[in-house]
Order: structure tokens, then sequence, then C-alpha cells
């Protein structure tokens, strides 16, 4: 049974689905730009070398990121990293969306590619803290969410393809939402002091009175 502390577990139900919301956002992302991509790949004229080439950078971003990741989410918590992530990976998403040209769109997806890199670690360590705190395995319902998130970008970008709307609109307008969506689900994430009863330390004492749980005095 993991430690508690007052509003701990209210606070870790917020948080569930602020996290389940958080992965969602996270999958109709990464799904929006790839189900585009035989448009921009018309719209730009790229021969399949040069496709791959972009593609590449999408996963450079990535690997580059892995590393650093640790060291981002131990620095500013795991909701900052997150807010930063989605702000960042929503801007390469429509640069995505906006690119005229092969330089624009790599550096569109490498953006994209670091940014989601850190924002999967963030969200995962927010993920496990939940978990920690309910004290049941939850890890697979967020990670479904994600797959969710896959599938309603995969269904939007295909709509989008048959109606015929261009690649511009569609995706600038889809990073604008999920940039307010991300943000908003983040304001639920758990506070810096049940993250640390989360991960095992004491519980910080009540205001004024020295002790972490009413009624208890102080140790």
């Amino acid at each position: 049974m993991p430690p508690t502390a007052p509003g701990s577990r209210p606070a870790a139900d917020r948080a569930r689905h602020a996290v389940g919301w958080v992965f969602a956002v996270s999958g109709l992302t990464f799904a929006s730009w790839a189900s585009r991509l035989p448009a921009v790949r018309d719209g730009l004229g790229l021969s399949p070398g040069e496709l791959g080439m972009v593609i590449f950078a999408l996963s450079l971003g990535a690997v580059i990121a892995l590393p650093l990741s640790g060291a981002v989410v131990h620095r500013l918590g795991p909701a900052a990293a997150v807010r930063l992530t989605v702000v960042v990976a929503e801007v390469g998403l429509a640069a995505v969306g906006l690119a005229g040209t092969v330089e624009v769109l790599v550096v569109g997806l490498f953006t994209l590619g670091v940014a989601n890199g850190i924002w999967d670690v963030a969200m995962n360590v927010e993920g496990a803290a939940v978990e920690r705190l309910l004290d049941r395995p939850i890890m697979p319902r967020f990670h479904g969410w994600w797959s969710l998130g896959t599938v309603c970008g995969a269904g939007l970008g295909a709509a989008a393809a048959a109606l015929g709307l261009p690649v511009r609109e569609h995706l600038v307008a889809l990073a604008g939402v999920n940039l307010l969506a991300g943000l908003a689900a983040v304001t639920a994430f758990l506070p810096p002091a049940v993250h640390r009863v989360a991960a095992g330390e004491p519980a910080p004492p009540l205001p004024g009175t020295g002790s972490a749980v009413p009624g208890q005095p102080p140790a």
C-alpha cells in the first residue's frame, strides 16, 4: 500500500483522467501528420529517397530526446515537462502543415520528434505516480488511450483527405485544438507534494501543525 497524504486520493483520481487525456492527445498528434503524409509528399513532389530522409528527421529528433528526457522531467517535473513539450510538439505539427519546402518540413518533423520523445517519458512518469497512489494497475489503460488517439487521428486524416481539406488547414487547426486540450489536462496533474508521497517520501506537514495527518501530533 503506498503512503498517503491528505487529499492524495482525490488528486490521484483527477490526475488519472488528465493523464489519459494527455496520452490520447499525444496519439492524436502523432497519427495526424502520418495520415497526411501522402498529401505532403505529393504537394512537395518528394521522391522516395527524399521522403525517407524527411521521415528520418522525425526519428532522429526522437532518438536525440531519449537521453535528455530523464534530466528534463527530473528538473521540471512531469507537469511542466508535458506542458512545454505539448507546446513544442504542436508548433512542430503546425510547421508540417505549413511547410512549403522540404527544409521547413524537416525542421517541423525534427521538432515534433524531439518534443514527442520527452512528452512520452513525462506522461509515463506521471502515469506511474498515479498508479502507485491508486495502488492498482492502470498503465495499460493509459496506453489504450494513446492507441485511441492514434485511431482518431488516422480517422480524421482519412476524412480530411476524402473531403479534399488542404493539409495546411487540417494540421494547423488540429495543432491548435491539441494544444488547448493538452494544456488544460495538465492542470489536473498531481501537485508536487503528492508526487513526493507517490515516490515514498514522507508526507509534507499540514500548515501550522507540523503533522502530515490531521489530529496526529508531529513526529
